[in-house]
Formats: structure tokens, sequence, C-alpha cells
């Protein structure tokens, strides 16, 4: 009688030490079918309920594997849509035919692998680079779709516009046009905020609309900051067709700068919850009319994972300064 309950409760806890070490033994396994087959007292029972934990933790593995395979190909893919998404952003200054210089520089963190925020600065002719920054309404991979469209079609109405129109080119009227294609078919009811500006080099003329975006900031060389308000405060593109987008200007002088940028930055928290605010963005500002645009970016960005160090970023975040 001891041997019959002895030997069996030895293999017992031989095979839960090493069902521990993660080793599924065939020997082990098949002595604990053969107890739970031929014993019918508790001593059975039991290894009947460790055969059917096995078999179980055989399933959950098997799953666990196909489930790591399949969010590591998910991950991967992510990466490279990352990868493509930022390869769409412009990398480098196009060149005027221009005694006339200016400096830009921008960067984009999106919260997740892929975001919703654009930035963009071409050429409409030798003396005259646009320059856009937009927050879609949402984040992850949707959010990167209407981004691409957006910035697409923003690039694709200005050139067309600038080719075939003799007229001066007017910010408000492209806004109007992308708003029409970006509203047919949007299901998803998305929806972007955008700052376009059209700036001349040679004089330094700023025509610009804003489609309900942050308004952007002009630092002059004295350390004088001005918010860069609209008249007329429109919606965003995307939303209702039939809105008209009114154009503003303004004008820069040698060594002043154009600071854009999204809610990412103003709205970003810290671990007791206070955003960072526009209040604190300014102060940053007013003692950075020395620095490049590319200083002043990055500036700003550390300043912000400074000060939101510890909590995870919750949107994406854009950044660009234009030093004319």
């Amino acid at each position: 009688m001891t041997s019959s309950i002895t030997k069996p409760l030895k293999n017992l806890t031989e095979h839960a030490i090493q069902l521990a070490k993660s080793d599924f033994s065939p020997s082990i396994t098949q002595a604990l079918r053969s107890i739970a087959l031929k014993s019918k007292d508790e001593v059975g029972r039991l290894a009947g309920s460790f055969v059917f934990m096995e078999d179980m933790l055989h399933k959950y593995i098997e799953n666990l594997k196909e489930t790591t395979a399949t969010k590591e190909k998910i991950q991967s893919e992510l990466r490279i849509a990352h990868d493509i998404q930022l390869g769409m952003l412009p990398n480098e200054l196009p060149s005027f035919n221009s005694d006339h210089l200016i400096d830009v520089f921008a960067v984009l963190k999106p919260a997740r692998e892929i975001g919703g925020d654009l930035y963009d600065y071409f050429l409409l002719d030798n003396n005259n680079i646009c320059v856009v920054v937009g927050d879609v309404s949402d984040k992850g991979v949707p959010a990167a779709l209407f981004m691409a469209r957006s910035k697409s079609l923003i690039r694709a109405v200005s050139i067309l516009m600038k080719k075939y129109d003799s007229k001066e080119i007017d910010p408000g009227l492209i806004l109007r046009r992308v708003n029409e294609e970006l509203c047919r078919d949007n299901e998803m009811c998305m929806f972007i905020t955008l700052f376009y500006g059209i700036l001349n080099v040679t004089s330094g003329e700023l025509i610009y609309c804003s489609a309900g975006h942050n308004p952007p900031y002009i630092l002059r060389t004295n350390n004088n900051l001005i918010c860069l308000k609209s008249k007329e405060s429109f919606g965003p593109l995307g939303v209702l067709e039939g809105i008209e987008y009114l154009s503003d200007k303004a004008k820069l002088n040698c060594g002043d700068i154009l600071f854009l940028y999204t809610d990412g930055v103003t709205e970003a928290m810290n671990s007791s919850e206070e955003m960072y605010s526009d209040k604190r963005l300014e102060k940053y500002l007013k003692n950075a009319s020395k620095m490049t645009s590319k200083q002043i970016t990055e500036g700003i960005i550390n300043e912000v994972h400074s000060f939101s160090a510890g909590t995870a970023q919750s949107d994406d975040i854009t950044v660009m300064s234009v030093k004319y």
C-alpha cells in the first residue's frame, strides 16, 4: 500500500519540478498519464489534473508562439511604415536662384510608431517657398494615411495653381480646394488643422492662412514676440464642404524667425498633470532670437521632453523654425 501511494506521488513531484523548469519530458509525461489511467483514487485524480494542466500549457505555448510571431511582424511593418512616413518629409532646404537666404529646420516626433502630424516646405518658384505644419485629429495608422493624403494634396494643389493661375497665389484658396477634396469619401470623419504660409524670400512678405491651427509666432531680432493670429477663425480641413478660408499677411525682416508647431508641444503633460502651455513656450522663444533654426527647434523638443520626463508622450510633436 505504501509503495502504491508513494511511488505515484514521487512521480508527480518529479513531474512538477520538471514542469517548473519547462522541461516537457516524454517519459515522465507518459508515466503520469499511466497513473491517471490506472489509479482511480485521489492520486489518480491528481495525476489527471496534472495531465490536463500540461495539455493546456502545451496549447498556450503554441498560441503564444503564434501571437508573438504575429506581433513581431506587425512591429516590423510599423517600423517600416515609420521610416516611410518620415521619408516623406523634406530633410534639406531647396536652393534659390537668389542672394536672399533662409534657414529652415523641422522635427516630427510621433507619439506612436507612426503619427498624424505633418510638416512640409517646398519651392513655388525662385522667390517663394511654402511652409506647412498640420495635425490630424487621430493618431496611429489611420492618422498617418490621412496625413499622407493631406500632404500630397497640399503640394499638388499648390504647384498646379501656381502653374496655371496667373494671379498671385492665395493660400486661402488653396486650403479651400484641399478641403473640398478631403471632405470627399471621408467616412471616418477625420480632419486636420493646418497652417499654410508662402514666404517671399526677396521681400520677406508672408502670406498665410490657418485652418483651425495653433497660431505661430514671429520672433523679431529685438526679442519682441508676436503671436500671428488670423483675422478670421475657420475650422479644420475635412469637416465641411464650402468653407471659405481667408488669407492674411505679415512681414519678416532680416534676422526674424517664424516659429510653427502643433499642440503636442503646448499640451505635453508632466507627472503632476500640468501642461507645458503657451506661457512656457513664449518664455523660451523670447530668449531665442540669436539662435539658428536648428538650435531653436531642438531646444524646444528637449525642453518639452525634460518637462514631461517620467510620463509617456501622449500626442505627436512637430516643430518648425524658419529664420529669414
